[in-house]
């Protein structure tokens, strides 16, 4: 599993550009994302593992308690 968050804001950029919303509208949904991401950067090892298996790899409840045992 590859660590989707970018803790060093180089996504700002590709994030502000990446789709056709009015600039305020962007601006607050990259502002969220990197709020989000850091939030997750802080959490235990453990609650971080979780989050992304579930969010980003798609797994089950019941596949993440088996890959977590």
């Amino acid at each position: 599993m590859t660590n989707p968050i970018n803790s060093d804001y180089s996504d700002l950029k590709e994030c502000v550009i990446a789709e056709n919303k009015r600039p305020d509208e962007n601006t607050l949904a990259c502002e969220l994302k990197m709020k989000i991401n850091r939030a997750i950067e802080d959490l235990p090892e453990l609650f971080k593992t979780i989050i992304l298996l579930r969010e980003i790899d798609g797994l089950s409840y019941e596949e993440i308690a088996n890959r977590i045992k």
